[in-house]
């Protein structure tokens, strides 16, 4: 595309787009008027027309024009044609209008508006209204279309509907019309009398809703049968004198039937029985017509049902019409029919109860009127009774029978059928019957109550029994037979004799039942009792009849002396447990409690401790002390001492293998939730047995021996020393037995000879002489010469003892000698170290010397 083309093109999209915001600039777009008028309006020639206006949405138009028949001009791009009226410059307004025009404000947004006076033929057209806002220009959318005529609006009735006599019935004229520079005025005229009601319009309401602006008279009255097919019809009246009228409506008002009466109206007619009368109904007036008869003889009693009725029988006769609005009845007319009595007694309904008011009515159907009443009865005159009535104030049983009464007229008698007259009462003095005939029966016998009436009308129905004013039994039967006595049974009975007239009681009969004492029983019946309480039993007996006369007291069923109702026990022992019961006696029976236990809690007594086999045993015997006691509650826990201190807490101690230190005084301590007790002291003795004799008297042997070589010794070595004798370190005055052992450390310990080896038995003795120095013995009080001869005894369980060897400490072993030692160390100097070589100097019995000196270990 050329670029000059180009921009000449884009240049004129520019100009025609400035030129559509510039035309938007100048007029708003809108969808709809933002104001309400009426859209058709109609006027006679030479009145005036209101055109009301109202803005919508509470705006304010500050300068509008009316236009007639506006037209829009596209080359001058505005409206043109006559302007009816301009409200900011009067210059505008065309000549035709100018004068005539003037603003309308209503109440409310009702500025816009403007009023026509003077108005013609010509003045007909289409009116719009163009609202200018600055650059904000409107016309509207809508059009008034005014049309100005002779004949103007025309004047309508609104649709009578059907009136109903006695309500309220309104009718309505109006015409399209309201200016309120003219006037006008709306009539009713017709021979009716109401209330004529002139209403001018809403003209904003009607405006904004499109309803039609009117002038409306609305006429009410009530109409009567009398307005009906009466004609009403509306006026116009315009300025002074111009009237114009409606077509006349003809009211139509329903109603019941009017006028309504018997033919023929002669009253009464007589007739003789037998004969008859024809009767007509007739009305003057119905709308809607009648559809319905109906003939009443004596006001209410119908007895036809069309507009004609034959009458046989005396009496006042009306008719009645009805139609769907209501119904009339006619005066009454009388038929007088001459007859025979017919008479009819009459009892009321009810029962005929004694002591009410009754009367018996001789109802009479008789013309001419009666000349005479008679009353019977049992087809007995009753005197000085001449009246339809016979009445009893307070009528009473003998008053039943059979009752009728006699009629008599100028034309004749008749009598009525029977009535009997049953007088109804309740049970008479019901009596209760007790057999056996006594005032007291034991517990256990039997009686029968029978409840006796003297009469009654009707029957008795019912019969209600009852005791101490209670009901017990409610049955027809009138006997209560009781085959076995309670002591429930004893109270006052009475009967109640009822049937439907009522119920009478009796006299209320006293029964005294006779029983033994019930309910005996011990009280507390558990307590905790602890010995030395205060106790109380007493004798408790819910009831006896007769009064218990004497109590009896029984512990483990063994009778006690006690003869009172409670026994006390100052102090309770435990020999007071037991069974209790009390027994309860009166002149019928005698009745015995249920036990109750007596349970004495007390501190264990009677500790005692035994020993089984017995207190004196040797060692080694298997002893078994248990302990015993008596106490309450006997949840017992026991504890054995050995001289005052705790052993165990149990019942019995067992020492399997009993040793000389066992023995000891020993006792136990029982306790229970009471307190507790301790048995007197039981001295065990354990004595050695065979195998310790024979131990220890071996020991004495050896310890015997061992000493007598010991004397020789100390005597062999003085005499030495005495004759210078000269001996080496192996010479010895004993047995010598060497073994060399292992060199050991020194405080390792020598190992015995094997168990069971014939040296069983054996103590042995070592005694070392070291090498005396030449020259004579030295002196052995030197403090530090080490041939100093030492001798230890100690003892040991064992059956072998060694050297270095040792079984418990000194103090356990000291009451017996396990060997002895002697030796004799070197005189100063070191001491000599130790040999591999042990010498043993074996003391044994008197048959094993031999065979020992020749047992010497290597």
């Amino acid at each position: 595309m050329d670029k000059d083309l180009f921009q000449n093109v884009l240049i004129k999209v520019l100009i025609l787009v400035l030129m559509v915001l510039n035309a938007g600039f100048c007029y708003s777009v809108r969808t709809d008027d933002h104001v309400n008028f009426p859209e058709q309006i109609s006027a006679w020639t030479g009145s005036c027309v209101l055109i009301p206006c109202y803005e919508k949405d509470n705006r304010r138009i500050n300068n509008f024009l009316w236009y007639q028949n506006p037209e829009y001009d596209d080359d001058k791009k505005q409206w043109t044609r006559t302007v009816v009226y301009d409200n900011k410059n009067t210059k505008k307004v065309d000549s035709h209008f100018e004068g005539r025009v003037k603003p309308y404000v209503g109440q409310g947004n009702g500025a816009c508006g403007i009023v026509l006076h003077n108005v013609q033929e010509g003045d007909s057209g289409y009116y719009r209204l163009r609202t200018i806002d600055g650059n904000d220009q409107w016309m509207t959318k809508k059009n008034v279309s005014l049309t100005v005529s002779d004949s103007g609006p025309e004047l309508m009735i609104r649709p009578v509907g059907v009136g109903r006599e006695y309500q309220k019935l309104t009718l309505s004229c109006y015409v399209h019309y309201y200016c309120p520079d003219y006037d006008i005025k709306l009539s009713w005229d017709g021979d009716v009398r109401g209330e004529t009601k002139t209403t001018v319009p809403r003209l904003e309401w009607s405006v904004r809703n499109k309803k039609p602006i009117m002038t409306e008279a609305e006429f009410t009255f009530t109409p009567t049968w009398e307005d009906h097919n009466k004609t009403i019809q509306c006026a116009l009246t315009k300025g002074d004198s111009e009237v114009t009228k409606t077509g006349p409506v003809v009211l139509n008002i329903q109603y019941s039937p009017k006028g309504v009466r018997i033919r023929p109206e002669t009253s009464p007619v007589t007739i003789s029985k037998g004969e008859e009368v024809a009767l007509e109904c007739t009305a003057e007036s119905s709308n809607p017509p009648i559809d319905t008869y109906r003939w009443y003889k004596s006001a209410n009693n119908i007895v036809g049902s069309n507009s004609h009725y034959s009458a046989r029988e005396s009496g006042t006769y009306y008719c009645e019409a009805e139609n769907t609005i209501g119904r009339t009845r006619s005066k009454g007319v009388a038929i007088n029919v001459l007859y025979a009595p017919t008479v009819t007694l009459k009892i009321p309904s009810r029962e005929i109860r004694e002591g009410s008011q009754y009367t018996l009515t001789c109802s009479v159907d008789a013309n001419p009127q009666l000349v005479n009443i008679t009353w019977y009865k049992d087809y007995e005159k009753i005197l000085n009774k001449n009246r339809d009535t016979l009445t009893f104030p307070y009528i009473r049983e003998q008053e039943s029978g059979s009752y009728h009464c006699e009629a008599q007229n100028i034309i004749g008698s008749e009598s009525s059928a029977d009535v009997y007259v049953d007088v109804v009462y309740a049970p008479k003095n019901p009596e209760v019957v007790v057999e056996p005939k006594k005032p007291s029966f034991v517990e256990g016998s039997s009686l029968r109550f029978s409840c006796n009436v003297n009469s009654s009308n009707p029957g008795v129905s019912q019969i209600t029994w009852y005791k101490n004013e209670k009901v017990m039994a409610s049955e027809r039967k009138n006997y209560i037979i009781i085959d076995t006595i309670k002591e429930e049974h004893h109270g006052n009975y009475m009967c109640k004799a009822g049937n439907k007239i009522g119920a009478t009681s009796s006299q209320a009969v006293s029964i005294n039942v006779l029983y033994p004492p019930k309910g005996v029983r011990v009280t507390p019946q558990a307590q905790i009792i602890t010995e030395g309480d205060r106790i109380r039993l007493a004798c408790s007996v819910d009831k006896s009849n007769p009064t218990v006369t004497e109590f009896r007291w029984y512990k483990d069923s063994a009778l006690q002396p006690h003869r009172n109702k409670e026994i006390t026990f100052p102090g309770i022992k435990r020999t007071d447990s037991g069974k209790y019961t009390c027994e309860a006696r009166n002149g019928i029976g005698n009745v015995t409690s249920q036990p109750i236990t007596l349970n004495v809690q007390y501190a264990p007594v009677g500790v005692m401790v035994s020993s089984i086999p017995s207190n004196l045993v040797t060692e080694h015997t298997k002893v078994t002390l248990t302990c015993t006691a008596q106490a309450y509650p006997n949840t017992i826990s026991y504890a054995i001492y050995k001289d005052g201190v705790l052993l165990k807490y149990s019942q019995s101690l067992v020492l399997d293998y009993i040793q000389l230190s066992d023995g000891g005084e020993y006792y136990c301590m029982a306790t229970n939730s009471i307190g507790s007790g301790t048995s007197r002291t039981i001295d065990i003795h354990v004595s050695y047995g065979l195998t310790s004799i024979g131990k220890y008297i071996g020991i004495a042997v050896g310890i015997f021996t061992l000493l007598v070589l010991l004397i020789v010794a100390i005597h062999f070595k003085i005499w030495k020393m005495v004759f210078r004798f000269k001996a080496d370190d192996s010479e010895s005055h004993f047995i010598v037995m060497k073994k060399t052992h292992p060199e050991l450390p020194d405080n390792a310990a020598r190992q015995s000879p094997p168990v069971g080896s014939h040296l069983d038995q054996l103590n042995y003795s070592i005694i070392q002489f070291p090498p005396q120095p030449e020259g004579g013995a030295a002196s052995r009080t030197n403090p530090n010469d080490q041939g100093v001869i030492y001798s230890v005894l100690q003892k040991t369980s064992k059956a072998h003892e060694y050297e270095n060897t040792t079984s418990g400490t000194q103090e356990e072993n000291s009451d017996e000698i396990h060997y002895s030692t002697i030796a004799n160390l070197p005189r100063g100097g070191m001491v000599p170290s130790r040999t591999s070589e042990v010498e043993y100097a074996m003391l044994s019995t008197q048959q094993n010397i031999n065979s020992t000196q020749q047992n010497i270990y290597s």
